[in-house]
């Protein structure tokens, strides 16, 4: 068997909560989205739950690999 590693068609980012010397991670983003839509749309998110805000400056982006099989 032959096998090779896959990048997944998602991505978690990691902000610093505007304010607070808090984090959020955010699993399932778009791996190809900007660092100002990023925040944009995990801003919608998190006014779902109160008027908490990130920061773009420090934000992280982290992409995952998984092996698959070539047979």
């Amino acid at each position: 068997m032959s096998y090779t590693f896959i990048t997944k068609p998602e991505a978690t980012i990691r902000a610093k909560i505007t304010g607070t010397d808090g984090y959020v991670s955010v699993q399932g983003t778009n791996p190809t989205s900007t660092p100002e839509n990023a925040k944009a749309q995990i801003d919608k998110i998190l006014a779902l739950t109160g008027s908490r805000t990130i920061d773009v400056s420090g934000m992280t982006r982290t992409r995952t690999e998984e092996v698959v099989s070539n047979d």
